[in-house]
């Protein structure tokens, strides 16, 4: 409504109402209400509009592969001091025959994208890292790792490959499962080492030969001392030879040859 004295329109309170614009008085008598002016729009400039966008882009860059890891791979993420897959693991594998090697992964999350290799089995890979494999005669092979985990962290493949492709036979794939504070793990009936731990490259099996692959076992310690500890337990030193007896010189007694 208008003022009391034709002036801007006021509202119910009796404040100045801007909204409708402003009165005045035209020709004939006649009230004219004409458009008020409310100031100069505000548009953002393009360095503001720049840095909209560009912010958007970075959240959706970061913001999108983290969310996926969260649904996806919850094991990766340790948050409020949860146990993880990722790490380190150390334990014992023993063969079927008796012989026992020290066995160490240093596992980390490897951010999936649709441009990356299949796995082996037809998973994309979700982890990757080292392992090192220590055996009763003292020999170390370190290994590169690359693997994937359901999200439950169920191990559907962890691929140990050795560094000199001449030496394959060294290679070989684990299988499993995580759970806080443990990482149990198969071998799919294989050993690349004989029965008393020493490697032989080429090996010669026959079919005469008892089983000797890897049995089930289940890491639970989380550093690098507990493998060295392993390791120097299951080391077998070699016998130390005695040195050869004397020879004794040939003669009959009170002979030429005989001393006195």
């Amino acid at each position: 409504m208008a003022g009391p004295w034709g002036g801007n329109p006021t509202s119910s309170d009796g404040k100045p109402d801007g909204s409708a614009g402003r009165v005045r008085l035209g020709e004939a008598g006649l009230l004219r209400v004409e458009p008020v002016d409310s100031g100069p729009s505000r548009r953002l400039s393009r360095t503001q509009l720049a840095l909209i966008i560009g912010g958007l882009l970075v959240g959706g860059v970061w913001g999108l592969p983290l969310a996926y890891r969260v649904v996806m791979a919850p094991w990766s993420i340790g948050a409020g001091g949860r146990d993880t897959l990722v790490g380190t693991w150390s334990g014992s594998l023993r063969a079927q025959q008796g012989a026992e090697y020290g066995l160490y992964l240093d596992l980390a999350y490897w951010e999936r994208s649709s441009s990356s290799r299949r796995g082996r089995r037809g998973s994309r890979p979700n982890l990757k890292g080292r392992a090192v494999l220590c055996t009763p005669v003292g020999e170390r092979f370190e290994y590169a790792v690359t693997g994937a985990a359901g999200r439950s962290g169920e191990i559907k493949q962890l691929w140990l490959e050795y560094g000199d492709p001449k030496l394959s036979a060294l290679n070989f794939r684990l299988s499993g499962a995580w759970r806080p504070g443990a990482l149990a793990l198969t071998v799919p009936r294989h050993n690349p080492f004989l029965p008393d731990g020493r490697f032989v490259f080429p090996r010669t099996v026959s079919s005469a030969d008892p089983d000797d692959y890897f049995a089930p076992a289940t890491l639970t310690a989380r550093d690098r001392a507990t493998l060295d500890a392993i390791c120097q337990r299951i080391r077998r030193y070699p016998p130390v030879q005695a040195p050869a007896p004397l020879a004794v010189r040939a003669g009959r007694p009170g002979g030429p040859d005989a001393g006195g």
